[in-house]
């Protein structure tokens, strides 16, 4: 069939009564097709109408059905599937057919996908799809639903950078990028459909009582995706929000804590869960969390230190969360999870934890190494309970954050443990601020859509192919590869590559190395990543940084230069996206192993008394790394990026460098830096 030419535009039917989901997917494809052929699609509104082009619907719509039925489609093999779908062609017309309205969804963007040459995440790649004067379908069916994950999707977390996009360079302070987040939310949303994605967590907090926060559930749920909380906050509170909120009702109770004050906590959740119930597709996430998300013990050193006593004063806030959210909804069989991440996964593995007969119990990876952890395979699995998977493509703190380190191989490696072991009802994925890290991203989507068959070298290649637009990504991948392999190892237990140095790792790493030069020495600091610290002297912890970030430049130089020798190579309107996804990252991590190894030399010869010049100048060489990266940055943004950076509070480079600078100010030698 002819979907279009130059005189005639897309003639698109869509069944009555869809869901507003299924209307606002069809936008997209009509924006889609605009995109693609220049003009605008036809939106046919009379039902009765039968030489439509393209008919989009969901097969439990009993006009969808009839239709069907007149034209002689059968669709009855994706009747009563959770989120199948359906594409065919006849000689004039395309179906677009989904088993549920997420299915509908799916029929609309995996035709823009296959068809029209969308790429799905175009948002964030920057990807414009080729204009063409025609396209013509051949005979065409395809059935096609999720074989992998029940519930699949990404939660957006430690989002600086987002907050520096959405601020557009008004002032930082008392900023609330909630006020903005809306059109960042939006394209957000419109690529995890794209993906396939069915679920979103859209921000580390959520406050229901801020209508402007409010407003960003139901721009979620209006899409038909489901909605999750942080693991931080059970039923939209976290421990931060509860005593604002009872302070502000003139509650100056202190400490407040589950244990101490179980009617207050019960309260609160009611408000909230209230205010959530409102809205359809949520995910109740339960739990107990205390301040800074750690457990509730680490402000109440009354609970007893016993899994035996621990466990059941979670399982006892679980039970009143479920009880609350049934009450408030009028159900018992809403969807609900509880991710056990820290102490959850020992307490859960000793038998101390308790939950509902229908809840999904989330396992996590340990995130700085983003690997399922010692526990994870002995953790007992019962067979009238659903399991999924918390898993990081970047981490706040340790990384990856600035540059994507998790690839696709460690991604798969992780996720056929999870699927072998029957932990496939739910999927959620850290994607932080998401444009660093697309890759990992696809690759999460596809094998948590159809894991069977996907390796990591058939995930690069074609992901190259598909958004670098090079008919052979053989090569490009080949860089990517190499760019992953560059990195210095801190573990290889189990997998090579397991733990690598990341930019977070590196600034700790360097701020602690300032403290040694000026005076101090080697201090094992309580953070989830107790590896990077544990040495037994601060000469060995100097030593050892200054060989793996040696060993790391000549790799990271060596990449880089065959990275910009290839950019050329790059279709022209793809020489940007590669610029900023590959060659800004590169000159990042190089530019803060430079920072690290400086720092190592320097704090040497501060220690050895070695001559002054030579500190001097390791300082200033120091600084030196950190400003390539600021430098290379600015060859990459566009207009539409321009803000993209200025809410780097990981790294943030420009700081870090002023810092580095006033190691040269030997009045300033005695100053305390503080370790983030």
């Amino acid at each position: 069939m002819m979907l279009f030419d130059r005189t005639h535009p897309v003639k698109v039917w869509i069944a009555p009564h869809e869901k507003k989901c299924v209307g606002l997917a069809a936008q997209d494809f009509l924006n889609d097709v605009l995109a693609v052929c220049g003009r605008p699609g036809q939106i046919i509104r009379n039902g009765e109408k039968t030489d439509d082009q393209v008919v989009i619907g969901t097969v439990t719509n009993p006009l969808l059905r009839k239709k069907l039925k007149q034209d002689g489609v059968d669709a009855s093999g994706i009747e009563g599937k959770w989120e199948y779908f359906l594409l065919e062609s006849n000689e004039n017309t395309l179906y677009l057919i989904g088993s549920d309205e997420r299915g509908t969804m799916w029929a609309l963007y995996e035709c823009s996908r296959r068809i029209l040459g969308i790429d799905p995440m175009y948002h964030f790649t920057d990807h414009a799809p080729i204009r063409k004067e025609t396209i013509e379908i051949q005979d065409l069916k395809v059935v096609d639903g999720p074989e992998s994950y029940r519930f699949r999707g990404w939660f957006i977390n430690d989002e600086d950078l987002i907050m520096g996009y959405c601020r557009q360079g008004r002032p930082e302070k008392e900023y609330d990028f909630h006020q903005d987040y809306a059109p960042m939310l939006s394209m957000i949303v419109e690529t995890a459909l794209r993906m396939k994605q069915n679920l979103l967590i859209p921000a580390s907090h959520i406050d229901m009582d801020d209508p402007a926060q409010e407003a960003l559930v139901k721009l979620v749920t209006d899409r038909g995706l489901f909605i999750s909380m942080h693991h931080q906050e059970p039923v939209g509170v976290n421990q931060q929000r509860l005593d604002r909120w009872f302070k502000s009702r003139g509650d100056n109770t202190e400490n407040l804590n589950y244990m101490d004050h179980p009617e207050k906590y019960r309260q609160i959740w009611r408000h909230f869960i209230r205010k959530w119930a409102k809205y359809p597709n949520v995910i109740w996430q339960l739990g107990l969390r205390g301040r800074g998300d750690r457990p509730v013990w680490y402000q109440n050193d009354r609970i007893p230190d016993t899994p035996e006593a621990r466990g059941a004063l979670i399982s006892a806030a679980i039970r009143d969360q479920w009880h609350i959210i049934a009450e408030e909804t009028g159900q018992e069989d809403f969807f609900c999870s509880s991710t056990l991440w820290m102490e959850g996964m020992p307490l859960y593995r000793a038998g101390t934890l308790q939950f509902p007969k229908n809840a999904i119990i989330v396992l996590s990876d340990f995130g700085p190494d983003q690997m399922w952890g010692s526990e994870y395979a002995e953790t007992p699995r019962r067979a009238d309970v659903s399991y999924g998977v918390y898993y990081h493509v970047c981490f706040w703190g340790c990384g990856p954050h600035l540059v994507q380190g998790n690839r696709p191989e460690k991604i798969l490696y992780n996720y056929n443990r999870a699927f072998r072991l029957g932990d496939t009802t739910y999927s959620v994925l850290n994607v932080s601020n998401i444009r660093e890290h697309v890759l990992g991203i696809s690759t999460v989507a596809e094998c948590t859509w159809l894991f069977q068959g996907l390796t990591p070298q058939e995930a690069e290649k074609s992901w190259c192919q598909e958004v670098l637009d090079l008919p052979d990504g053989k090569d490009a991948a080949e860089l990517y590869t190499a760019y992953f392999d560059a990195y210095s190892h801190l573990d290889d237990t189990g997998l090579s590559g397991r733990m690598l140095l990341m930019d977070g790792m590196c600034k700790r790493v360097a701020l602690m190395l300032m403290k040694i030069i000026q005076g101090e020495e080697l201090i094992k600091i309580d953070i989830q990543n107790k590896r990077l610290f544990d040495f037994a002297t601060t000469e060995a912890f100097i030593a050892f940084y200054m060989e793996v970030t040696a060993k790391g430049i000549e790799h990271f130089e060596a990449v880089s230069a065959r990275a910009r020798a290839y950019l050329p190579q790059i279709p022209k309107e793809r020489r940007a996206f590669f610029q900023n996804n590959l060659i800004v990252q590169l000159q990042t991590i190089l530019g803060l192993y430079q920072w690290v190894n400086a720092l190592c030399k320097a704090a040497q010869y501060r220690r050895t008394d070695a001559d002054s010049a030579l500190f001097r100048l390791s300082v200033q060489q120091g600084a030196m790394a950190l400003q390539s990266i600021l430098d290379e940055r600015e060859k990459g943004l566009s207009k539409k990026w321009r803000y993209w950076w200025a809410g780097d509070t990981l790294i943030d480079a420009e700081t870090m460098i002023k810092k580095t600078k006033e190691l040269l100010d030997c009045e300033t030698l005695g100053e305390k830096i503080v370790v983030l």
